[in-house]
């Protein structure tokens, strides 16, 4: 472990940086990893999660599609394309959102992240454990669109932008 530091250190002499190059190398290459998509015809059993004001919600076989960020880029394309839209939206159109924050250190998340999110004028279901997010597939820096029916995926779509969100979204209504 001496040895390392003392590498690291003659690497790297900002402390800043020195803890940032730890903390990278100390992270499992899995979370760079994309996940294999779920299968279209499995059923998601129903998951309770908090929004971003930590009221409680189900995922209930009323939802028809969820769209689903695993990452930061994920997060601000949902963002960007919930732009002038709110809850009444999401209700009308049946469609759930879903972040996973599980890999922000939980200073961040309770000093930064969910005060950034309570801003909105939607509402975000969040993940904050490592395991409810692997039930969705993900590809880094898209969004995943999950059409349901009684909680069975019946397509899975992944959009790297908002025109490709939007154009899914009014594809998966029909």
């Amino acid at each position: 472990m001496h040895k390392i530091k003392s590498l690291l250190n003659k690497l790297v002499k900002n402390k800043v940086t020195r803890f940032l190059t730890i903390v990278s190398l100390s992270l499992p290459v899995s979370i760079f990893a994309e996940t294999a998509p779920s299968n279209v015809g499995q059923t998601i059993h129903q998951i309770q999660l908090q929004d971003q004001f930590d009221k409680p919600h189900q995922l209930s076989t009323d939802v028809k599609l969820v769209l689903f960020a695993a990452d930061k880029a994920g997060g601000k394309l949902i963002q960007a394309w919930m732009n002038n839209k709110d809850d009444s939206f999401l209700k009308e159109s049946s469609t759930v959102l879903i972040v996973d924050i599980h890999r922000m250190p939980s200073i961040f998340i309770s000093t930064i992240g969910l005060p950034l999110l309570r801003r909105y004028s939607f509402s975000m279901l969040i993940i904050k454990d490592d395991q409810t997010g692997q039930i969705f597939a993900n590809k880094e820096g898209q969004v995943t669109l999950l059409q349901l029916s009684n909680l069975t995926i019946k397509q899975i779509e992944f959009a790297s932008s908002v025109t490709e969100i939007e154009t899914m979204f009014h594809r998966f209504q029909k």
